[in-house]
């Protein structure tokens, strides 16, 4: 949820503990941080990038077993299996969807979605800086990887695309774990964290570094939904429900803009709400445009 940034700062007192993540079966290496400091000579010139680019060779390192002083070997700990293949690739520009999020208005399906690794891999240098513009230390290598991990985690626990919740982290917060909370203009709804959820308990914003189960408990509270209102777990739900009744990805988009607006009505335009584009913008980062 998209709005005008306020000077309120919400900190939870609950510790949640870090869900298994999802793991990575088909990689062949039992590689650990642990391993990789005791030999640190074989991994010396590996870089995020060069991780991202061939996750196999990290997936059984966990964020917990990264240190807080982390470098650039030790970073993005688990990127694992993508849910489907990119067809083709990404395009290098946005385009401007309009209509009721169907393929027959022009809206992609999700055969075209990008993969996640794909996503964050392009993502990166935006997950590394967004922080700057809140006057925040941008994420370390360590809190990316913690991102990335806890996104597989709340997908496993939810069902609900990591793609989709990496597409709505941009949206939101461009993945700045220590984002201001944000309110609603119209009303007093406080919107903290990564995902800006609907009176969360979660942020971080002030603190660093981010704890592992302090972005998990953002990202929690933006999918899994809050006590005081939905998150995309929800507005999923709703996009399919018998009021609207929209499948695949004409669904996910459409959920997207009840995140944004909370609210929405079978046949109309994706374009309105907050933030008129967020639909599109959506759609645009599931394609893996970055912007």
């Amino acid at each position: 949820m998209t709005f005008s940034f306020a000077s309120i700062v919400l900190l939870s007192l609950a510790s949640t503990s870090l869900a298994a993540p999802l793991v990575n079966t088909i990689a062949p290496s039992n590689t650990t941080i642990e391993q990789m400091a005791a030999n640190s000579t074989n991994y010396a010139n590996t870089t995020l990038e060069q991780m991202v680019a061939d996750p196999s060779n990290y997936a059984d390192t966990t964020a917990e077993q990264m240190p807080v002083n982390t470098t650039s070997t030790t970073a993005l700990s688990l990127l694992t299996s993508d849910v489907a293949a990119s067809a083709g690739p990404v395009p290098s520009t946005k385009t401007a969807f309009t209509g009721d999020g169907s393929p027959a208005a022009g809206w992609p399906t999700i055969d075209k979605w990008a993969t996640f690794s794909t996503i964050l891999s392009n993502n990166l240098p935006f997950l590394q800086t967004s922080c700057s513009q809140f006057a925040q230390p941008n994420n370390s290598p360590t809190e990316i990887a913690a991102l990335s991990t806890a996104i597989q985690s709340i997908s496993n626990l939810t069902a609900i695309d990591p793609r989709f919740i990496l597409a709505a982290v941009m949206q939101e917060s461009k993945g700045c774990v220590r984002v201001p909370t944000t309110q609603s203009p119209s009303n007093n709804i406080m919107n903290p964290g990564i995902l800006q959820s609907h009176n969360g308990a979660n942020s971080c914003f002030g603190v660093s570094p981010c704890p592992p189960e302090k972005i998990l408990g953002m990202l929690s509270d933006g999918v899994a939904g809050t006590a005081g209102g939905d998150g995309l777990q929800q507005t999923l739900a709703q996009a399919k429900g018998s009021a609207v009744g929209a499948r695949d990805a004409q669904a996910v988009y459409i959920a997207a803009r009840i995140y944004n607006t909370a609210g929405f009505t079978k046949g109309q335009d994706l374009g309105g709400g907050s933030t008129a584009s967020y639909a599109s913008d959506v759609a645009n980062r599931l394609l893996g445009v970055v912007f």
